[in-house]
This record gives C-alpha cells, structure tokens and sequence, in this order.
C-alpha cells in the first residue's frame, strides 16, 4: 500500500488540504540577507517569508488543466512582518516594503505540492527615501520538468 501525499487520494478532506496547502507556500526558512549585496535578491522563499502573509485557502481550482490548490495571500499584521538586516542595502528594503504590501493568489500543483504559480500586486504607494513604488505586479510561473520545479 502507497503512503498517502496528502494530495488529491480519497484519504485527504478540504481541511487538509487547506493545512498542506498553506505549508508549501510558507516552505523552508529563508537565510538572513547579504549586507553586501546591493542587488535585487528575489526568491519564492524570500517573498513568502514567515509572518509576512495571512492565507486564505479558495479550494480546489483548475490552472491550464490541472487541477490545483488556491490560495489567496494579504498582507499580515505589521509586527509579524520580516524585517530586513540591519545593515541591508537600499534595495533591499524597497523590495521588503514592496512584497509586505502585497496581496495575491498562490496556485498549487494538487498531485505533486509544488508551486505552480503565483500573482501579487501592490496594494499601496511605497515611498523609501528618493524612490516610489506605486505599481507591482509580480507573475511567477513554474513548470515541472524532470521531477523539478523550473522557472517557465
């Protein structure tokens, strides 16, 4: 008898799906930033960071065929936010500033848990000394090659 994923058999109900869900988006610690990197850092990890997203899990949906777990993300409580390092560079704390003011959907591969995609758009102007950031739309799309999980 095969181990159950979790995922999709006639053993898992809505509330566990809801629960495994909501656990890969949240996946693996992200590592503290580089203080010296002044460049753009951006990663899956690192946009859902733990404390940054409250989640809301739609249900079953269906992306480009295949069935797959939606889940919408708001920004979460701001004392729960991840703060950048200390000695983070200017972009860097742009970019924690844009994605901690973000809101989105997450589509989840229903047979083998991985993100397939996810859209986030900015919910408010983000001003940081002489930049201003009033439109972010990120579209993140992946696609399972070889039993990985590629950028599309």
């Amino acid at each position: 008898m095969a181990a159950s994923t979790g995922f999709g058999d006639d053993s898992s109900n809505g509330h566990d799906d809801e629960a495994r869900a909501i656990e890969i988006v949240l996946g693996p610690p992200v590592e503290s930033d580089d203080p010296e990197k002044d460049e753009l850092d951006f990663s899956i990890q690192k946009m859902f960071a733990s404390g940054r997203y409250r989640y809301d899990y739609r249900g079953l949906s269906d992306l480009d065929g295949a069935p797959v777990y939606l889940v919408v993300f708001s920004p979460a409580a701001e004392a729960s936010q991840p703060r950048p390092a200390p000695a983070a560079s200017r972009t860097e704390r742009l970019m924690q500033e844009v994605l901690s003011n973000s809101i989105g959907e997450v589509y989840i591969d229903q047979r083998t848990g991985g993100i397939a995609r996810f859209e986030s758009h900015l919910t408010r102007s983000i001003g940081y000394l002489t930049a201003s950031v009033s439109l972010a739309d990120i579209t993140y799309e992946q696609q399972l090659a070889g039993g990985l999980w590629l950028p599309h």
